[in-house]
Order: structure tokens, then sequence, then C-alpha cells
């Protein structure tokens, strides 16, 4: 009897081992399934971004045949809120407009940020804003815009599927998309112009001086007359800062600001005038995060800069700069603003 109770207590613990391990498999296999979808959406998620920076970047490169390759047969458009209209057209279709115009510019940049991106198995959403800066004989006309977004994955492959503008503010000189239709019409399209060193060391030692915190340094970069214009501006921010002494006012008080910008620099036919595409980490003296996202075009007089005009995310800088009120200037926080279902 005594063998016997020994033969089952024996069996009922294997059982219960048996059991506790395949219940541990099942729990592993669940956890690396949940592990694995996080990591797919995460590299799908990685891929979209990579997606849209290249998109805009080949866009202002004017490299046609890279930008027709990143969108699917038939793409959604709606450019309403710039006087286009809304339809699905084909990449040939959606490029016979864009290369009407804007190769006519010396030089377009797309400052694309504050991206959100959503994906749904081989369908993706995702909303983000930007900054588009067109620049022709030393003028420029700049849009602060948002998209709305939507992906299909194609062969493992995602590629637009829709893109829907808002236009949130505008400012420059309206006239210039006209002029630059009317120089592709005539075969005067601009070349790309390399940007001048000296004027690129001068603009360097500026960002140089604001990553050292250093206010002589920042000022000594300066001409007595410079003027900052930064037309997005909300409001309770200026609009423009004018002369060395409102330059000194508004930036004794980032000096203790932790910043750092990455920059990429764009030249023009003035080889005293540079283009400036730029992200910035900034930590304020409160200790919180402003990271805006800028495009800046930048002229030299005698050595030093004489104007600077600064386009950034105004939503950014009102979430973030001590002493502003947040205001709300893009739906993206919501979400796509719309659901055109991508297929005709």
């Amino acid at each position: 009897m005594k063998n016997i109770m020994i033969t089952v207590a024996v069996l009922l613990s294997l059982t219960a081992c048996i059991n506790g391990n395949e219940k541990q498999s099942k729990t592993s296999k669940n956890d690396t399934a949940m592990m694995t979808t996080e990591t797919k959406t995460e590299q799908d998620q990685k891929q979209i971004q990579e997606l849209l920076t290249s998109f805009f970047s080949e866009v202002d490169n004017r490299n046609w045949n890279e930008v027709a390759s990143k969108m699917t047969d038939s793409v959604y458009t709606d450019y309403t809120a710039l006087g286009g209209d809304a339809s699905f057209k084909s990449p040939d279709e959606i490029l016979t407009g864009w290369k009407a115009m804007l190769p006519g510019f010396e030089r377009t940049i797309h400052q694309t940020h504050n991206e959100a991106i959503w994906v749904a198995g081989n369908r993706a959403t995702a909303t983000l804003d930007a900054i588009a800066t067109h620049y022709l004989n030393n003028d420029e006309w700049t849009v602060f815009v948002g998209y709305d977004t939507e992906f299909i994955k194609e062969n493992d492959t995602w590629k637009l599927a829709r893109i829907d503008l808002s236009l949130y503010d505008q400012s420059g000189n309206g006239d210039l998309p006209a002029q630059a239709m009317n120089n592709v019409k005539n075969g005067n399209v601009p070349a790309f112009a390399k940007a001048d060193n000296n004027t690129i060391a001068v603009v360097e030692d500026f960002f140089d001086a604001l990553e050292a915190r250093k206010l002589q340094n920042v000022l000594a970069t300066l001409n007595d007359g410079v003027v900052q214009e930064m037309p997005l501006s909300p409001n309770n921010f200026p609009k423009s800062l004018n002369g060395i002494d409102a330059m000194r006012n508004q930036y004794t008080g980032v000096m203790d600001y932790t910043q750092s910008y990455e920059r990429e620099y764009f030249g023009s036919n003035d080889p005293n005038t540079v283009l400036v595409k730029y992200n910035g980490t900034v930590t304020t003296g409160e200790g919180k995060p402003y990271n805006n996202s800028y495009v800046g075009l930048f002229t030299i007089e005698n050595g030093k800069i004489s104007r600077f005009i600064e386009y950034f995310n105004p939503n950014i800088l009102l979430n973030s700069w001590p002493g502003l009120q947040p205001e709300t200037y893009s739906v993206h926080k919501a979400g796509a603003r719309t659901d055109s279902g991508v297929t005709q």
C-alpha cells in the first residue's frame, strides 16, 4: 500500500511539472509573439518615417524617378488648401504638376517634423507638420502646413497612397509661384548653387556660440543693424528683433538653455545668402524640453549676419517656451483628419 501511494505521488508530481512547463511554454510563446508584434510595428514605423523624410528630400532635389518609386500606382491627393484639386492621380500625373513649378525656384526646402504613425497590417496612416520654403531671386515664399498621409505595403515595401494638405499659415512673396512657373515655361530653370564657404563659416560661428552658451560670441557674429524676422511667431512672442540691443535682450534669456542644432546648408545665387534646414534639441532653464524644427535664411554683410529670417513650428514653441500659453495649430494629435479609403 505504501509503495502504491509513493507511486501515485510521483505521478502527480510529474503531471504537475509537465502542466507547469506547458503553461510556461505557452506564456513564453505569447510573450514572444507580443514582442515580435511590437518590434514589427516599430520597424514599420521606422520604414515609414524614413520614406517620408526621403520622399520630401527627393522632391527638393528634383530626383523625380525616386519620388515616383515611393508612390502607389494611384495616389489620392488633396491640395485644395493651396488652390489645387482633390482626386486620384498616377505618380506621373502628380509629378507633371510639380515639375511645372518647383524647378522654377532656386531652392525648395521641406522641413518635415512632428510625425505620428499608426500601422495596421499592410496599411498605415501618418500625420506630420512641415515648413516648406520656396526661394527665388533673394526672395521667399513659405507655407506652414500639415499632411495627412496613408500608405500601403506592396511586396514588403511601404508606398505612399494618399497625401492631404492643410494650410495653417504662410508668409513671404505669394507671387513667387507664378514666377517659378514662368521660369519653367520659358526654360529658365535655375541650377542648384553651392553655398559659399565663408558665408557658412559665419553662420556656423553663430550656432557654435549658441551651443556653447556664450552671449558675447553670439553677438560677435551680428552687425549692429541686424534684423531677425520670425514670421510664424505666435501671439505674445516677437515677430522681429531689430538691432543688436534687441538681439542681446532676447538671447540673454536663453544662455542658460542647453542646446544643440543639427543643420544642413543650401546655397543660393547670392553668395552672401545661405539657407539652413536645422533641428534643435533644447532644454530650457526650467528643465523643459523644447525641440523644434526650423528653416533659416541668413544674409551676411562684411563678415557678419545682417538679416536672419527664421521659420519654426509655433505650436511647439507655445507648448515649451516659458510664459507662453498653448494653442492648437495642428490636427495631428488626434490622428488623421479624414479617411479617404485609399483605394478607388
